[in-house]
């Protein structure tokens, strides 16, 4: 049933949906996080 819902899944690993980039990196995609900021900006 929580599969259905794919916006709360992201949030419920970070806790914080507008800063769920933070999170992000400090948790193991240090790497995934420069690629992604790189091509965001």
């Amino acid at each position: 049933m929580s599969e259905t819902r794919p916006v709360p899944r992201r949030e419920s690993p970070w806790g914080l949906p507008e800063g769920h980039r933070e999170p992000q990196a400090h948790c193991c995609n240090d790497r995934v996080e420069d690629v992604v900021q790189g091509r965001d900006k």
